[in-house]
Protein backbone atom coordinates (compact mmCIF):
# COMPACT_ATOMS: atom_id res chain seq x y z
CA UNK A 1 0.00 0.00 0.00
CA UNK A 2 1.40 3.36 -0.97
CA UNK A 3 0.31 6.93 -0.70
CA UNK A 4 1.13 10.34 -2.08
CA UNK A 5 0.26 13.44 -0.14
CA UNK A 6 2.24 16.14 -1.94
CA UNK A 7 3.76 17.04 -5.28
CA UNK A 8 6.92 15.29 -6.33
CA UNK A 9 8.18 18.31 -8.27
CA UNK A 10 7.52 22.04 -7.95
CA UNK A 11 5.30 22.40 -11.01
CA UNK A 12 3.15 25.35 -10.07
CA UNK A 13 1.28 25.39 -13.38
CA UNK A 14 -0.56 22.14 -12.68
CA UNK A 15 -2.50 21.89 -9.42
CA UNK A 16 -3.65 18.80 -7.52
CA UNK A 17 -7.16 19.47 -8.82
CA UNK A 18 -5.93 18.45 -12.27
CA UNK A 19 -6.87 14.98 -13.57
CA UNK A 20 -3.36 14.91 -15.03
CA UNK A 21 -1.84 15.37 -11.56
CA UNK A 22 -4.10 12.68 -10.10
CA UNK A 23 -3.02 10.30 -12.88
CA UNK A 24 0.63 11.12 -12.17
CA UNK A 25 0.12 10.19 -8.53
CA UNK A 26 -1.34 6.81 -9.48
CA UNK A 27 1.52 6.23 -11.90
CA UNK A 28 4.08 7.12 -9.22
CA UNK A 29 2.52 4.46 -7.01
CA UNK A 30 2.63 1.92 -9.83
CA UNK A 31 -1.15 1.59 -9.61
CA UNK A 32 -4.05 1.80 -12.00
CA UNK A 33 -6.30 4.80 -11.21
CA UNK A 34 -9.31 2.50 -10.73
CA UNK A 35 -7.39 0.85 -7.84
CA UNK A 36 -6.78 4.20 -6.09
CA UNK A 37 -8.82 6.44 -3.83
CA UNK A 38 -8.49 10.18 -3.26
CA UNK A 39 -9.65 12.02 -0.15
CA UNK A 40 -11.22 15.22 -1.48
CA UNK A 41 -12.21 18.38 0.35
CA UNK A 42 -13.43 20.43 -2.59
CA UNK A 43 -15.61 20.21 -5.67
CA UNK A 44 -12.56 20.72 -7.91
CA UNK A 45 -10.73 17.81 -6.27
CA UNK A 46 -13.73 15.49 -6.70
CA UNK A 47 -14.08 16.48 -10.35
CA UNK A 48 -10.35 15.84 -10.96
CA UNK A 49 -10.43 12.45 -9.24
CA UNK A 50 -13.51 11.39 -11.21
CA UNK A 51 -11.98 12.55 -14.50
CA UNK A 52 -8.89 10.48 -13.72
CA UNK A 53 -10.96 7.38 -12.87
CA UNK A 54 -10.12 7.45 -9.15
CA UNK A 55 -12.61 6.64 -6.37
CA UNK A 56 -13.58 9.56 -4.12
CA UNK A 57 -13.89 9.93 -0.36
CA UNK A 58 -15.37 13.34 0.42
CA UNK A 59 -13.97 14.96 3.57
CA UNK A 60 -15.70 17.88 5.23
CA UNK A 61 -16.33 18.68 8.88
CA UNK A 62 -18.33 21.82 8.05
CA UNK A 63 -22.03 20.96 7.42
CA UNK A 64 -22.40 23.34 4.46
CA UNK A 65 -19.27 22.03 2.74
CA UNK A 66 -20.33 18.46 3.50
CA UNK A 67 -23.72 19.03 1.83
CA UNK A 68 -21.99 20.54 -1.21
CA UNK A 69 -19.67 17.54 -1.55
CA UNK A 70 -22.40 14.95 -0.88
CA UNK A 71 -24.41 16.47 -3.74
CA UNK A 72 -21.64 15.18 -6.04
CA UNK A 73 -22.35 11.59 -4.94
CA UNK A 74 -18.87 10.58 -3.72
CA UNK A 75 -18.06 6.89 -3.22
CA UNK A 76 -17.83 7.54 0.54
CA UNK A 77 -17.79 10.51 2.92
CA UNK A 78 -16.23 11.27 6.29
CA UNK A 79 -16.51 14.18 8.71
CA UNK A 80 -13.25 13.40 10.52
CA UNK A 81 -10.01 12.00 9.14
CA UNK A 82 -9.96 9.55 12.07
CA UNK A 83 -12.82 7.77 10.29
CA UNK A 84 -10.38 6.62 7.62
CA UNK A 85 -8.86 3.22 8.32
CA UNK A 86 -6.76 0.93 6.21
CA UNK A 87 -8.29 -2.45 5.52
CA UNK A 88 -6.03 -5.32 6.22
Amino acid sequence: MGRISARTRPDLDVHKQSPYRVGQAAEALGAFPRRCVMVCGSVAEIEAARAAGVAVIAYAADPLRRAELLALDPDAAVEHLAELRLAG
